[in-house]
């Protein structure tokens, strides 16, 4: 059986920490889980309950977790991790997350890594976050770097790699890190992936193994998008009054989406998952974000969920706590 490492950056509900940790350890053979607790929370934690569990870590190291920082939390816990154990496979995960289904193990072990091939050719990208990855020098130093000409974006959400492949990844990454970059965007679903793609290519990879609902609200969005696209050919010209008005509108349609349930997950997602119903997670595989859809997962090979809210008696986390394990 591989060695799996789990990757969690935690900053809140110190309960709902140990209720994710008691179920990946339900779901998965014989883990080893790596917390890494922001420096702005980690007197809240009780560390001796965490450790208590077999095989679960607390990194020693506490960076300040926020949204530009989660890279470097990943990157931490594949050093520390490395530092004490074997592992063969370094699997991420946020704390939100949570496995209804076993498995993982057989299938990441076909691949070297396993992320979404998800292009940003330009900065005119339906999802917002492709401007800033455009526009980031030190993606740009990288990509040159490996010799990759592409920017390729991931869930980071079960997302996997063979230790040699993060090692490398990581090696990469430090030549250029830290940075005074301002930019605000989520790094460690760009980097991780564009430098894979670029080291080991696409014929070795699988895909993520979590399914988020944040997709569903990302696909009915990204819909509106185009059709407001098909319309209002000048979209993209940036510090316009036309510009400032779209982004109030495409604001209150994302609200509405939200409001009405587009990033939901239910008890029926997670049965399908659970019963392997192929046909009903082919309804969602595919995402176009405006440079060509790309598969979000394997159909065949989905074993968590996200996103489940981190209330330790919410209904859908509680349904999640009764599932049985085999």
């Amino acid at each position: 059986m591989v060695k799996i490492v789990i990757s969690i950056p935690v900053h809140e509900a110190p309960d709902v920490v140990l209720d994710q940790i008691d179920n990946f350890r339900k779901f998965l053979a014989d883990p080893v889980i790596i917390i890494h607790i922001s420096g702005s929370t980690k007197t809240i934690f009780p560390i001796d309950d965490i450790t208590s569990r077999k095989n679960v870590f607390i990194n020693p190291t506490h960076l300040k977790t926020d949204w530009k920082n989660i890279i470097s939390t990943h990157i931490s816990n594949f050093k520390y991790a490395c530092s004490i154990t074997d592992l063969d496979y370094f699997v991420m995960h946020s704390s939100n997350d949570m496995y209804v289904r076993n498995g993982l193990e057989e299938y990441i072990c076909q691949y070297q890594a396993g992320f979404n091939h998800r292009y940003i050719l330009s900065d005119i990208s339906l999802w917002e976050m492709g401007y800033p990855a455009w526009h980031d020098t030190t993606l740009q130093h990288i990509r040159n770097a490996i010799g990759q000409t592409t920017i390729v974006s991931s869930q980071i959400e079960g997302s996997f790699y063979r230790k040699n492949v993060m090692k490398l990844i990581v090696e990469v990454i430090e030549q250029y890190f830290p940075d005074d970059s301002a930019l605000v965007y989520p790094r460690e679903e760009f980097f991780f992936s564009t430098i894979a793609e670029g080291l080991i290519g696409k014929k070795y990879t699988g895909r993520p193994t979590t399914f988020s609902e944040v997709h569903r609200y990302d696909r009915a969005f990204f819909r509106y998008l185009a059709w407001e696209n098909s319309v209002i050919k000048n979209r993209y010209e940036r510090n316009t009054l036309l510009q400032t008005f779209l982004h109030l509108i495409d604001t209150g349609v994302s609200k509405t989406l939200k409001l009405i349930g587009k990033s939901k997950l239910s008890k029926q997602d997670i049965d399908n998952i659970r019963d392997g119903d192929t046909r009903y997670l082919e309804r969602y595989l595919y995402l176009d974000d405006g440079f060509g859809p790309f598969e979000l997962y394997d159909a065949d090979n989905v074993f968590s969920v996200k996103r489940i809210p981190r209330k330790y008696t919410n209904p859908l986390r509680q349904y999640i706590r009764e599932l049985k394990s085999g």
